[in-house]
């Protein structure tokens, strides 16, 4: 995959924060999605110490660089949150801020773990505690599993039908679009069904 540029027998293990949750009263949780972003630099790292490699060659790529991909996913939904289209000017600047944020406090946290643990092998004398830190994939089977929207892309549908070993049928809507339906009592498996048919709302 083209998530993080890697090096033969070198691996690196993703994790998405889902953006849609850090929206309250139309506004980003700054303090909280800081908090999230320490736990999971914490998380992905100590990942590798758990982990059992297939081959010596990889594991010792993974002690080596000690390298994480901390990504994000929810972002079209997080701007629903915030009632800001997806192709616009201010969105731009969100996804600006909010990956400079990301970004920031995860060199941050790395430099804590250092301090407390030591730098990567392939280099001791780095101040950080992972060669790399951030890899935006596309988080397509996890955005299913939390119900948001994938990676940082836009929704290709409010709403769809998703079949189940070839038969069995599930309604899938928007987790944010449902939730503006049901506060104005307009939410019935009948619109929904008429949204996806029509592809709009």
């Amino acid at each position: 995959c083209g998530d993080q540029l890697l090096l033969p027998y070198e691996g690196g293990n993703l994790g998405a924060i889902n953006l849609s949750q850090f929206v309250k009263y139309k506004k980003i949780s700054w303090k909280r999605l800081e908090e999230v972003i320490k736990l999971s630099v914490r998380f992905l790292d100590n990942v590798i110490d758990i982990s059992k490699f297939p081959m010596k060659k990889i594991e010792d790529m993974a002690y080596g660089g000690r390298r994480i991909g901390l990504g994000i996913m929810g972002f079209s939904d997080m701007l629903y949150r915030l009632r800001i289209p997806y192709n616009s000017e201010k969105a731009a600047e969100i996804a600006d801020k909010v990956m400079k944020f990301i970004s920031q406090t995860t060199r941050e946290e790395s430099e804590k773990l250092c301090v407390e643990k030591g730098p990567y092998e392939f280099n001791k004398k780095s101040k950080m505690r992972n060669c790399s830190m951030i890899a935006i994939a596309p988080a397509g089977s996890r955005s299913i599993f939390a119900n948001s929207s994938a990676g940082i892309e836009p929704n290709f549908g409010l709403g769809y039908l998703r079949k189940i070993m070839g038969s069995q049928e599930i309604l899938q809507i928007n987790a944010v679009l449902e939730e503006a339906l049901k506060e104005k009592n307009l939410y019935s498996e009948e619109l929904i069904r008429k949204i996806i048919r029509s592809g709009s709302i």
